[in-house]
């Protein structure tokens, strides 16, 4: 999908909501720095608490409370704290990988809806959110799904 928006010159940065460790995140921003010539050139904007999941307790829509994966429930209930990944490992792959100092990636640290109204995210061609929660999921898609390009993409990854 970020290939498309590049090579069909849907206009707008690249957003992802969920890093973690910036596995998808860097391979997003290298399709920027390798084949995006817009100019300006476009940004990868990478949001992540850098502290795990929120509390969603509140918003929690299944009465199980837990993960199915085809016939079988996992057990697995989603708390407040999981999948942390620190800033500074997503900062190392980063490096790891040469796109450090490249300016193709703008970090925003906290919960998505204390950075994204402060972030000034202009039009989007590719959105992807992996929040992994209802309360995620639902926040970026109000803040965000107006600034998606005509022709753009958005990917949810794993909302459960």
């Amino acid at each position: 999908l970020a290939l498309a928006a590049v090579f069909n010159n849907v206009p707008g940065d690249f957003a992802e909501l969920g890093v973690f460790n910036g596995g998808t995140a860097i391979l997003m921003a290298k399709v920027l720095d390798g084949y995006d010539a817009s100019s300006p050139q476009r940004v990868l904007w990478a949001a992540d608490s850098f502290k795990g999941l929120p509390d969603d307790s509140k918003f929690q829509k299944s009465k199980t409370k837990s993960f199915v994966i085809g016939q079988t429930n996992t057990g697995y209930e989603g708390k407040k704290g999981d999948f942390s990944s620190a800033r500074h490992v997503f900062e190392d792959n980063i490096k790891r990988n040469g796109l450090w100092g490249t300016n193709r990636i703008n970090i925003l640290e906290g919960w998505f809806n204390d950075t994204i109204p402060k972030a000034h995210i202009g039009a989007i061609s590719f959105l992807r959110l992996d929040g992994d929660i209802y309360l995620s999921t639902k926040q970026s898609l109000n803040m965000l799904y107006d600034k998606l390009s005509v022709g753009g993409f958005i990917n949810i990854d794993d909302y459960g």
